[in-house]
Formats: structure tokens, sequence, C-alpha cells
């Protein structure tokens, strides 16, 4: 429609100037057209190079969130699981190293059971500080393995162990440690 109005003009002015003018016209303006575009293209292709270099830091940046959403869910499922079994669980530290001692041939000095205060989820450790004479190295080793072996999480987090002066046996004292879930049992 436009067109219309100015295909006369156009023609009008064109026709006033001469062959080669009207070739470096036409020329001047398909140039002008030329550099138009490809600043256009130059500036888009710009715009888009950046649009997919930060496309392509988000992406790895979500798969990194999802590479730590599977080690998180891995680590929540190890967490539930170990509660299960702290739930189940009910080891009476007193007897459980009486049997230990019993198994290894080892005579408890001292027992000084404590309990701990509840953690986060109910988890409430227990402690028993223990002293045990007269060991030969393969009787504490038989020792602490009875008392770590079974089905119940039961660890030594201690063990101090003295030798007397121009004596074959030692003298060991040892804090031993479980957990258990409040309301379990």
């Amino acid at each position: 429609m436009i067109m219309k109005y100015l295909d006369p003009l156009i023609s009008a002015v064109l026709g006033r100037l001469s062959e080669r003018e009207r070739f470096l016209v036409t020329s001047g303006t398909l140039a002008a057209f030329l550099l138009i575009g490809l600043l256009t293209a130059a500036v888009l292709g710009s715009k888009s190079r950046q649009v997919r270099h930060r496309v392509a830091v988000k992406s790895q940046q979500l798969q990194e969130v999802l590479d730590h959403e599977g080690a998180y869910k891995e680590q929540e499922r190890a967490r539930q699981k170990q509660l299960a079994s702290l739930q189940r669980q009910h080891v009476q530290l007193v007897s459980h190293a009486e049997q230990a001692a019993k198994d290894a041939g080892v005579q408890i000095d001292q027992l000084q059971p404590e309990e701990g205060e509840a953690a986060v989820g109910g988890v409430r450790e227990s402690r028993l500080s223990l002293r045990v004479a007269d060991l030969s190295a393969d009787r504490l080793q038989a020792f602490v393995q009875n008392m770590e072996r079974g089905d119940a999480v039961v660890q030594v987090r201690r063990l101090q162990v003295r030798r007397p002066y121009k004596k074959d046996t030692a003298e060991a004292n040892l804090t031993v440690v479980t957990y258990r879930v409040e309301g379990a049992r």
C-alpha cells in the first residue's frame, strides 16, 4: 500500500538522474541495507552466543545438582537403614562386655556405665568405661574383636594400653559405645 504512493515519487526522483547517478544511488542503497543487515546479524549472533553460553552453564549447574541429589538420597537411605538397625537393637553394654571378656579369657577390674544425652532423631549414646589387667596381646585383641563383633553397633572408642615395668602383661582402659533410638523397645 505504501509502495503505491512511493513508487511514483521514486520514479520521479530517479528519472531526473543520469544512468551513472542511478547506479550509484542503487549501489549505495544496497550497500547500506547490506551493512545494516550484517550489523543486525552480528548483534543477534553475539546475543545468541551469550544465551547459548548461559544455557550451557545453567545445564552444567543443574547436572551437578542432580548428581548431588543422587548422593543425598543414597546418604538418606543409609541413614534411615542405620536408624532402623538401631531401633531393632537392644544392647546391654555391661552384659555384652562381660560376655566378651569371658569368651576372651579376660578379667574386668572396673566397669563404669554412662548414658549420654538424646541427639537428633532420638538417638542416644550409651558409654561404658572399663579397665582390664594382666592381658597378653592376643587376649587383648580377642577381647576388642569380641566387643565389636555381632549384629549390634558397638564401637571401641578409646583404647589406652599400659605395660607395667618388667612385666609381660599389659593393662588397658577402654571406652565402649553403642547407640539406640529413644522409644525403641
